[in-house]
């Protein structure tokens, strides 16, 4: 398998944020070799522990754009003695330190001084990650000791873009805990808002694993872990099958039971009006890939509205929509599905839901074309009712879907870090090109 290098800057958060710690007082960048396919924290965690010989908490993942591809800076807290000695916290006044450092292990990248500031700010900016306070681990792992009465292990897991998700385990089961950055009000009307509303009247029960405890002042929530196995382990198109029409009989009895309507939060102007908020963010910071210039916006806005006025037709009803949901994110049991993450979260139509999900597969399901993996789906809505334009619709809920893809991406990255956006950019090229793909294909 190839390899990137990355670098990767240890933290170790001793009396705060202002303190630099090891020989000397220049930053250090380690470079790592680290395979191009290893992406959750788990697996970084340990091929990270492997390189640098210690034990390692990963708490931030920034993306280094550059002529030869991205690169990545992980990052972490030491956790022993073998590497304590070369670790550091960045303070404003080192910022020219660490701009140096950057530029010396990123040789041959564009030399372009936005991209080293960027990177500079995203690893000084972290006030709004609960995970990167001084001595939020060692107060993790307290209060699950305390609130399970007995030790408990804690090990990373997955590390997204404002999240973080650890797995617990101790006799009485696995759990999860889910930590997320402060969030402003735009980023809450995709995930909390929706959400908590829709857990409290009892519309997500029996696929949102259950809540076992919360820790406001950490920004975390123990979470029962989800049952059964992920599908992209399991990897055949039956089961994928039998977990859609699975999910589609849960967007049902949510949607009859839960009365819900469009007002909230898509549905009207909403979504067209923050569209536009952010294309032109987009434009502001260069955000988006080459080819992406005004004409292409203006396709890309006129693609969602007309996608958006054919589903507001639509004779299917509006259902809870997980815009997290992958191969990866869904468990299947016995017939049981469970979900364990949930950003963004929305009322839409029920084809939105195949944005997502069709865009991420892995294992056997990749060798499955997108239309093997919807069709199953789609059917169990034809249950429901029949679309006039079955084939338009479907293309119209990945469009529009995907353009909550997007939305939510830049609004959720630059809620807790203003200098996310180079990090955003292709995520949010790929969605915009899914747009047109959809709309011409």
């Amino acid at each position: 398998m190839s390899q990137i290098n990355a670098g990767l800057l240890l933290l170790r958060p001793q009396g705060g944020r202002n303190l630099i710690a090891g020989t000397g007082r220049t930053p250090l960048v380690i470079p790592v070799a680290i395979d191009e396919t290893c992406r959750e924290a788990v697996h970084v965690t340990r091929r990270l522990e492997t390189e640098v010989g210690g034990h390692l908490f990963l708490r931030q993942v920034i993306s280094v754009p550059g002529l030869g591809g991205d690169r990545r800076l992980f990052v972490a807290e030491a956790q022993d003695d073998p590497v304590t000695q070369r670790t550091w916290i960045p303070t404003d006044e080192h910022r020219a330190d660490l701009a140096r450092a950057l530029r010396t292990a990123l040789a041959g990248e564009e030399a372009h001084e936005r991209t080293y500031e960027s990177v500079v700010d995203q690893a000084l900016d972290m006030a709004q990650l609960p995970w990167c306070r001084p001595g939020w681990l060692g107060e993790l792992r307290r209060r699950l000791d305390a609130h399970f009465a007995e030790p408990t292990d804690v090990q990373p897991y997955k590390l997204r873009v404002g999240r973080l998700i650890l797995r617990v385990a101790n006799s009485g089961g696995m759990y999860e805990v889910h930590a997320t950055a402060t969030a402003d009000a735009d980023a809450n009307r995709w995930a909390n808002n929706t959400l908590q509303d829709a857990e409290q009247r009892g519309l997500l029960r029996g696929w949102r694993p259950d809540l076992a405890g919360s820790f406001p002042d950490l920004g975390a929530e123990v979470r029962q872990a989800p049952i059964g196995t992920s599908l992209a382990m399991l990897g055949d198109l039956p089961t994928w099958s039998a977990t859609m029409q699975s999910m589609v009989d849960l967007q049902i009895r949510s949607s009859m039971r839960g009365g819900l309507t469009t007002a909230a939060p898509y549905g009207g102007g909403a979504l067209a009006s923050r569209l536009e908020d952010c294309v032109q963010q987009w434009q502001a910071h260069e955000v988006l890939g080459e080819g992406f210039g005004a004409r292409s916006l203006k396709w890309i806005k006129d693609c969602v509205l007309d996608a958006i006025e054919m589903l507001d037709a639509s004779v299917l009803p509006p259902v809870i929509v997980n815009g997290a949901m992958t191969g990866f994110t869904t468990y299947a049991s016995d017939g049981l599905i469970q979900i364990s993450e949930w950003h963004p979260t929305y009322i839409g139509h029920p084809f939105t839901t195949l944005a997502r999900s069709l865009s991420h597969r892995a294992g056997a399901l990749a060798r499955h074309t997108q239309a093997d993996l919807a069709r199953p789906f789609v059917a169990g809505w034809l249950r429901f009712g029949r679309p006039t334009d079955l084939s338009q619709e479907v293309k119209a809920g990945i469009v529009v879907g995907s353009a909550v893809q997007a939305i939510s991406a830049w609004e959720t990255g630059r809620t807790f870090a203003a200098s996310a956006a180079p990090a955003l950019g292709e995520q949010i090229t790929e969605w915009c090109e899914t747009i047109l793909r959809r709309s011409t294909g």
